[in-house]
């Protein structure tokens, strides 16, 4: 199922409150507290390590655009 970042950021902010703060889903995920404090304040983006260890995966997509729009 592909979601939006919208959600994908919400199911972060979930397992924040699920692990019980911020320190303790960083060390489970095995990124520093500071890192992800920064993808949820939206200075870094969601990484493949904090995607994957919160049950999701990274997929780019690209959509092919007529001639008026290039």
């Amino acid at each position: 199922m592909m979601i939006g970042e919208d959600e994908a950021m919400e199911r972060l902010r979930a397992a924040v409150r699920e692990a019980g703060s911020q320190a303790a889903l960083a060390r489970r995920l095995g990124v520093t507290r500071g890192m992800l404090n920064g993808v949820l304040n939206g200075h870094f983006g969601l990484s493949d390590t904090v995607a994957r260890g919160i049950g999701m995966r990274q997929v780019v997509m690209y959509e092919a655009v007529g001639d008026d729009e290039r």
